[in-house]
């Protein structure tokens, strides 16, 4: 039985926690996948938080001596394989998520088939064709990327908030003391558009289901 069929929900309105322990049966048979695919970001998210450093190592070697700026060429050499690595990694890691997402969308949409022919005609009377086929469509294609690329973009987001933030403590630990003082106001900031965008996502889902029933 398909659960997300079985109990339809605002899917926006949910926590990322209950989107994950929905979709668990869906995803328990690419696990591997998805810590490859999470390895593959913390190696690339790693990376790029190093390219601040580097630049700054290039910068203080070509404005030094003439025997430091052979240094430079070195730290350059550094800089291009470390954005090579880290592109690769993320391409990678984007890769494998994309043909996860796909097999959780193809296996949704089977066992939403399935359930559907197994309603009763009063459920059929009660919904239109377009929100039954929006279900269908757009509504497994936005779980399927919550599933996968909120998933990624929690890791990379959370691992550079932390790497460079401890960047910044080990540069000037006194002013990014200051800065910390922000982060009430960037939480509030996300909060706020979190919820609009939250607002615009049911507009969109509602207006997907006229639409299809045109």
């Amino acid at each position: 039985m398909c659960r997300i069929w079985a109990h339809p929900i605002k899917l926006i309105e949910m926590g990322y926690i209950d989107f994950i322990k929905l979709l668990f049966p869906y995803i328990k048979t690419h696990i591997g996948k998805l810590i490859l695919t999470s390895l593959m970001m913390v190696l690339a998210t790693t990376l790029e938080a190093s390219i601040p450093e580097i630049t700054g190592q290039i910068v203080d070697a070509l404005f030094s001596t003439v025997r430091e700026k052979e240094t430079a060429i070195l730290y350059s050499l550094t800089l291009f394989i470390v954005i090579a690595l880290s592109s690769l990694f993320a391409l990678t890691s984007t890769s494998v998520s994309s043909w996860v997402s796909n097999k959780v969308v193809m296996n949704l949409r089977v066992g939403m088939f399935s359930k559907l022919l197994k309603l009763p005609k009063a459920y059929f009377d009660n919904n239109t064709t377009g929100q039954i086929l929006s279900k269908l469509t757009f509504d497994v294609e936005q779980i399927s990327a919550a599933a996968s690329t909120i998933w990624l973009n929690l890791i990379k987001s959370s691992l550079t908030v932390i790497l460079l933030t401890g960047y910044l403590f080990y540069k000037n630990y006194l002013l990014s003391s200051i800065l910390l003082v922000l982060l009430p106001l960037v939480y509030l900031a996300v909060k706020v558009s979190s919820s609009r965008m939250r607002r615009s996502s049911k507009k969109v889902q509602d207006s997907m289901g006229r639409m299809t029933h045109l």
